[in-house]
């Protein structure tokens, strides 16, 4: 009985630690992803993940944009629900920088992937 309330009482602490890094890694993100979403975040939203392809292949969005619509509607629904489990944000932007808008890595941006 004493092993099942350590190992209990470890996955609780566990969870609690997870709770405050995730937490923390929100807070501790630039503005931008606090204020509230835009029209033009928006409307990245609301297309469709082949046209967000090519709008980011076209440079009419910029790959930043992309990231920081989504990241700020996953941050809203977390939340309300609780529902984020690794907070990857600042790591997906070193990713962007990264992006080949000539070639094919434009799909390999992590939203993007169901087109390759």
């Amino acid at each position: 009985m004493g092993a099942y309330i350590n190992e209990n009482q470890t996955k609780k602490i566990n969870s609690q630690q997870k709770q405050t890094e995730r937490t923390n890694r929100i807070q501790s993100l630039s503005s931008d992803y606090h204020e509230p979403i835009t029209p033009n975040e928006a409307e990245i939203l609301n297309t469709s993940i082949e046209t967000a392809a090519g709008n980011v292949k076209s440079n009419k969005w910029q790959p930043i944009d992309v990231l920081r619509a989504y990241s700020k509607k996953a941050i809203k629904a977390h939340e309300k629900t609780n529902c984020l489990t690794e907070v990857m944000i600042k790591e997906a932007e070193g990713w962007v920088g990264e992006i080949n808008m000539d070639g094919k890595s434009v799909l390999s941006f992590p939203f993007l992937t169901s087109l390759q």
